[in-house]
Formats: C-alpha cells, structure tokens, sequence
C-alpha cells in the first residue's frame, strides 16, 4: 500500500517528503495521499464512534 501512495503522490506530481537541513533543523512536509488518508481514518473513527454510542442507548432503551 506504501508503494500505491508514493505512486499516486508522484502521479499528482507531488514530490517524496522533503528534508531541508539548516543546522540542526529538518522540516518534513506530509504528501496530500498521507492528508488524505489521515481523512478518510478520522471518518471511519468518527462513524464507529457514532455507530457505539447509537448501540449504547438501543442498549439502555432495549
């Protein structure tokens, strides 16, 4: 699945995450895919909660 991400990324023509050294500092900027993905993971997340909490009272109301 890693190589399906860096493969879209560089099809979007985003480039891998960069390291830019100026003295003991590096910056990494994150691909969109990665954004994405940590979306569409906050989604499932949110929804699972949403589905517990709905069983929770089908529970107390049951």
């Amino acid at each position: 699945m890693h190589a399906d991400a860096r493969r879209q990324a560089e099809e979007e023509g985003l480039r891998q995450p960069q390291f830019l050294l100026a003295g003991t500092r590096a910056t990494v900027q994150p691909a969109a895919s990665d954004l994405r993905l940590m979306r569409e993971v906050q989604i499932l997340a949110d929804q699972s909660w949403d589905q517990l909490e709905a069983t929770k009272m089908l529970a107390v109301l049951g």
